[in-house]
């Protein structure tokens, strides 16, 4: 008997507890079970027969009743105001037609646009880009600031290796070495799948250190992995590891090897790892190469053309020397140009040489050396990795392209009539003198 009243004690306690919540107010018991059935309507106009969906268009039935009392209550449903409560901090709560609110807005809106500010685009900005002036991934209100910064950086004397014979200075190795091992570095990049901004900066690490540091030809290839590596390190996610380079090296050294030259190189040049390479101006002109052309496709082609003479540039010796920025408006210059599409009179038309900072007269003599590297490589089944690489459909087989067909006339200088002192004109005679020689080159190409 104890034992049946302790647990009606329990049992009421607990409705107690269950009515008086110490946070919640209490709510009183609603029957949970609802009249309409699930699939039907919220409005319940289903009851009229069938859903929603099927009552569209259909007429209601003369003397039905339940049809007047569903008209009925749309009816209610249109007529009845809808209410928003609008609380300002220094009055009581207003409640307003939700209607005449969204009004107040416009007009508040309206007498706020008097002193609305209209952003003007910036003076600097050209048409190509413009059009990715909402996409904050192109950066494109600091676009000019980061490529006058890129060339300022380029010129400072711990990076720069503009007409520098830093390869003379090697005792042991000599340019044809480095570029054997900068050919074998792109197989390896590939096998990896490590991204193009890797590469370049890998190779632009090894430069600098030829340039300061004697090194033996037994350890050239431990330097170029070394390098790759620190590359790898600075733009991956994940980078490969040391084992990966002794294996790949068919263990030509020890993984206690690559890290002491891991530090020496990163001595060398002084830790210093953030440098403007070609690959940051190959980018930015593929994109304005991109304005003059419609078609997606035409749009990859000519970028991957630029990207194509851009690595054959960080290959050989005669080109690697060069500005950076030189390399890459040269890139693009010649690409665009022996390709059709823009011509020289476009180029100086749309001031590109003010945004690539070199003229037609600058760039055509790194011009005449790409078109020399392209065409070699070209007319013979080369090893070069390069080659190789832009075979491949991902990079629209570019290396399969006929370059002997593109039209390069625009290399040719265009002086000014040379007379000599008994007045004769000698620029015909130079010209055809260098017609002929170009002739006899292509021949024995």
């Amino acid at each position: 008997m104890q034992l049946q009243q302790r647990a009606m004690e329990v049992d009421a306690r607990a409705n107690d507890v269950a009515a008086h919540h110490p946070v919640k107010p209490g709510l009183k018991k609603s029957n949970t079970r609802s009249g309409r059935t699930f699939g039907q309507d919220l409005t319940n106009q289903s009851r009229a027969g069938g859903s929603a969906n099927q009552q569209r268009g259909k007429p209601a039935k003369a003397g039905s009743g339940k049809g007047k009392a569903s008209s009925q209550a749309d009816e209610d449903l249109v007529q009845k105001p809808q209410l928003t409560a609008v609380v300002d901090e220094d009055a009581d709560v207003v409640v307003k037609d939700r209607a005449l609110a969204a009004e107040d807005e416009e007009l508040q809106f309206d007498s706020d646009d008097e002193h609305m500010v209209i952003e003007e685009l910036p003076e600097h900005l050209r048409e190509w880009d413009q059009k990715t002036l909402d996409d904050d991934l192109h950066m494109t209100d600091y676009i000019h600031d980061i490529m006058t910064s890129l060339k300022e950086q380029e010129s400072r004397e711990d990076i720069s290796l503009a007409d520098n014979d830093f390869m003379k200075f090697q005792d042991d190795i000599n340019a044809n070495m480095r570029t054997v091992l900068v050919d074998w570095l792109v197989e390896v990049h590939r096998k990896f799948k490590l991204v193009p901004a890797t590469y370049f900066l890998a190779i632009n690490i090894l430069d600098r250190f030829l340039s300061k540091t004697q090194i033996g030809r037994k350890k050239l290839q431990l330097c170029g992995c070394a390098c790759l590596w620190i590359s790898s390190k600075y733009h991956e996610i994940y980078s490969p590891e040391m084992d990966d380079f002794v294996y790949i090296s068919d263990r030509a050294f020890t993984g206690e090897d690559i890290i002491a030259m891991e530090v020496e190189i990163l001595k060398s040049v002084n830790f210093v790892l953030t440098v403007p390479t070609v690959l940051h101006y190959a980018t930015r002109y593929a994109r304005i190469s991109a304005h003059y052309l419609k078609k997606p496709r035409e749009m990859k082609i000519i970028a991957h053309l630029i990207m194509y003479c851009t690595e054959h540039c960080v290959v050989h010796y005669k080109l690697c020397r060069r500005p950076p920025s030189l390399l890459g408006a040269a890139c693009f210059a010649f690409a665009c140009i022996s390709t059709k599409v823009f011509t020289v009179t476009r180029f100086e038309r749309d001031d590109l040489a003010e945004v690539c900072g070199y003229d037609m007269d600058a760039l055509r003599p790194t011009m005449r050396l790409i078109n020399d590297v392209v065409r070699s490589v070209a007319g013979k089944k080369s090893n070069f990795s390069v080659f190789k690489k832009y075979c491949h459909a991902k990079y629209s087989s570019i290396a399969k392209l006929n370059f002997k067909k593109l039209k390069t006339d625009f290399l040719d200088d265009l002086e000014e009539p040379e007379i000599n002192p008994k007045g004769f004109n000698l620029t015909p005679i130079k010209k055809q003198l260098r017609s002929r020689h170009l002739a006899r080159r292509r021949r024995n190409e």
